[in-house]
C-alpha cells in the first residue's frame, strides 16, 4: 500500500514538474507538447495497478481490522497458534461460537488467553462426553455437565441447544429413577405376596393333614357306627324271637288253663 501511495505520489509530482515546467516556458515547441501530452496520458495507465495494489491492501487492511475488532471485544490479545488448530475443529465448525470471556477480565492478563483455551478444549470434551453418554450413566453425570455448561454460558458459549438436550436426557433419567422406585415397590409387595402365600400354603397343608386324619376317624367311626348298627339289627331279631316265644308261652299258658282235667 506504501507502495502504491509512492507511485501515484511520483506521478503527481511529475505533473506537477510538467506544469511548472509549461509555466516557465511560454513557448514550447510541438514534439515537448506532445512529450508532455504522452506523460499525462501515461499516468492514466498506470492507475489499474495501482487501484488493484490499493484494493488488496484494503481487503488485507479490513480483514486485520476484523481480527483486530474481535480481539477489541476479548479480554486478551490471542497470540497462541493453538487457536487456529482448535477453530478448525469440526465441532467448531458444526457449532460455531464467539464467547466473550469477560469473566477472565478479573484474572491477571498474562493468564487469561490461556483460561480461555481452556474454556475452549472445555467444550469440545463436554460435547465429546455428551455424545458418549448411555442410557446407565449416571444422573450426576449430566447434572455435573449442565453446571459446566452454565459456566460456558457465562463466558459467551451458545450452548442452549445442548443444555436443553441434557435437560431431556435428565428429565428421562429422572423418570428412569422414579420407575426404578416404583419397580422396587412392587417387587417389595410381591415378596410380601409371595409370603403371604407360602404362610397360607403350610395352613392349607395343616388342614389337609387334619383334613385326613378326620377322615382317617371319620371312617372309624363309620366302622364303628356300622358295626353297631349290625349289632342293634342283629338283637333287634333277637328282641323278635323274644317276643315270638313270650307269645308262644302265653299261648299255651292260655291252653293250659282251658284244657280239661
Amino acid at each position: 500500500m506504501d507502495d502504491s501511495r509512492n507511485s501515484i505520489g511520483e506521478t503527481v509530482m511529475q505533473c506537477a514538474v510538467a506544469s511548472d515546467g509549461q509555466d516557465g516556458n511560454a513557448i514550447q515547441s510541438p514534439a515537448i507538447a506532445s512529450a508532455d501530452n504522452g506523460n499525462a496520458m501515461q499516468s492514466p495507465a498506470i492507475t489499474p495497478t495501482d487501484n488493484g495494489n490499493v484494493m488488496q491492501s484494503s481487503a488485507i487492511a479490513s480483514t486485520d481490522n476484523d481480527v483486530a475488532q474481535k480481539n477489541r471485544n476479548l479480554p486478551f490479545v490471542k497470540h497462541s497458534p493453538i487457536w487456529e488448530t482448535l477453530e478448525s475443529m469440526e465441532i467448531f465448525q458444526k457449532m460455531p461460537q464467539r464467547p466473550h470471556f469477560r469473566p477472565l477480565e478479573k484474572y491477571k492478563e498474562d493468564s487469561r488467553e490461556g483460561l480461555a483455551i481452556g474454556y475452549m478444549v472445555t467444550f469440545t470434551s463436554v460435547v465429546e462426553r455428551i455424545l458418549q453418554l448411555q442410557f446407565s450413566s449416571p444422573a450426576s453425570t449430566i447434572i455435573s455437565t449442565l453446571e459446566t455448561l452454565s459456566d460456558l454460558k457465562n463466558n459467551g458459549f451458545d450452548v442452549g441447544s445442548i443444555s436443553g438436550r441434557l435437560k431431556e436426557l435428565l428429565s428421562k433419567k429422572e423418570m428412569e429413577g422414579q420407575l426404578l422406585e416404583e419397580l422396587k415397590g412392587v417387587e417389595m409387595q410381591i415378596m410380601e405376596r409371595v409370603l403371604e402365600n407360602n404362610k397360607i400354603d403350610e395352613e392349607i397343608h395343616e388342614i389337609h393333614s387334619k383334613m385326613e386324619e378326620l377322615e382317617e376317624k371319620l371312617a372309624l367311626a363309620s366302622s364303628r357306627a356300622k358295626l353297631k348298627h349290625s349289632e342293634v339289627d342283629a338283637l333287634k331279631s333277637k328282641i323278635d324271637v323274644i317276643v315270638h316265644d313270650i307269645q308262644n308261652a302265653k299261648n299255651d299258658f292260655e291252653r293250659l288253663l282251658t284244657a280239661p282235667w
